[in-house]
């Protein structure tokens, strides 16, 4: 009966190392930074926000556009495509101001997601990406 439970043990400790040993080993997720310039007609966008969203891949990141059309994603993201739209947040006190006016000149195409047609290719490492909306 002791070596019959002995070799159980046995059998149980060696099925667990075979186990823990051929498990797959855990792997970074390449990721890649983004940063770049936005141009409407040829002019610096320097308001709104750049947002690029993967729904295949269940991530996004967006960064605010500054002087000279000038963004930077707000993190590093995983590799791969993503579909790039530009967002505004205008308050009602907002309206009329330049502002305002500058949300007038993009084409509403470009505000949203599904409209966008902008696609971003997120490469591992620094990522340096233009976009002209036309």
């Amino acid at each position: 009966m002791m070596a019959n439970r002995m070799g159980g043990c046995l059998v149980a400790t060696l099925s667990l190392l075979l186990i823990v040993g051929c498990g797959e080993k855990s792997k970074a997720i390449p990721m890649g930074t983004v940063s770049g310039s936005v141009t409407v007609k040829g002019q610096p966008l320097e308001l709104g926000r750049l947002n690029f969203v993967s729904g295949q891949m269940g991530s996004g990141a967006s960064g605010n556009l500054g002087p000279e059309g000038k963004y930077s994603l707000d993190g590093p993201i995983p590799t791969g495509t993503y579909d790039v739209f530009v967002s505004f947040e205008i308050s009602p006190a907002q309206f009329g101001t330049p502002a305002a006016n500058v949300l007038k000149t993009v084409p509403s195409k470009y505000q949203r997601q599904s409209s966008s047609k902008l696609v971003a290719n997120v490469a591992e490492g620094t990522n340096e990406l233009t976009f002209e909306l036309k």
